[in-house]
């Protein structure tokens, strides 16, 4: 579904439906005006039936459209388009191995966020959001948000799958020594080659980032492995 306004009149909506809906209601969530008619944009005078519920417009469609190319609806509305998006759910990540912030955000001033962690449509009585608080999630879920006015709501619901990783354990190691252990090449070269598939003229272990291990003044490269904490300031 896809809708667009008219910039002649800023009180009527045209949509275009792609997937007519089995069951013959077209929702529209978060047009806050009463609608003063609906009808197809081909067929003229005749006009569909309408009702408002929780917050979103329903328009009661035919079994099959009547155009099987042109399938847009005509929407009058009462007064300019007054419209409520649904609040957006902000985050770094969707991942965690631990907990997560989250942080509920609505264009419009006057309404209030409701929302849940089970992914179900919010209701009045749903948790309510504080501004400046962010929300904690601990473990996986569906959090869903709802805008809110006076007790009703005004919005569609936005949802975010937040899913609880558990890393691989880290596996120990031992017969570490400190220090660099370094590999030593010859050669002459117009950018820097891959050493890994290179033989090295000589290898060993340093104490420190050198190049006395050299055999020559020029036409050398050293890689280093480092086997120890770096600390760099």
């Amino acid at each position: 579904m896809k809708w667009w306004s008219d910039p002649r009149f800023d009180n009527i909506l045209y949509i275009e439906i792609y997937d007519w809906p089995k069951d013959g209601k077209l929702i529209l969530p978060g047009v806050l005006n009463q609608v003063q008619k609906a009808s197809f944009l081909s067929i003229k005078g005749k006009t569909l039936p309408v009702q408002r519920s929780a917050g979103a417009i329903i328009i009661s469609l035919p079994p099959a459209p009547p155009d099987s190319i042109k399938k847009v609806i005509r929407v009058e509305l009462n007064g300019r388009i007054d419209f409520c998006e649904p609040p957006a759910i902000k985050s770094e990540f969707t991942l965690l191995v631990d907990s997560m912030i989250v942080e509920l955000v609505s264009k419009r001033e006057d309404t209030e966020i409701r929302y849940e962690f089970n992914g179900s449509e919010p209701t009045a009585n749903s948790r309510k959001y504080t501004a400046g608080v962010p929300v904690i999630v601990k473990g996986s879920c569906i959090l869903s948000a709802r805008c809110f006015r006076d007790g009703k709501p005004v919005s569609g619901t936005n949802r975010k799958t937040f899913k609880l990783i558990f890393p691989y354990v880290a596996k120990g190691v031992s017969g570490l020594k400190p220090g660099l252990r370094f590999r030593y090449y010859e050669g002459t070269w117009d950018s820097i080659p891959k050493f890994s598939k290179m033989n090295s003229v000589k290898e060993g272990i340093v104490d420190d980032f050198t190049l006395i291990p050299k055999n020559h003044d020029e036409n050398f490269g050293f890689v280093y492995n480092v086997n120890q904490e770096l600390k760099i300031k």
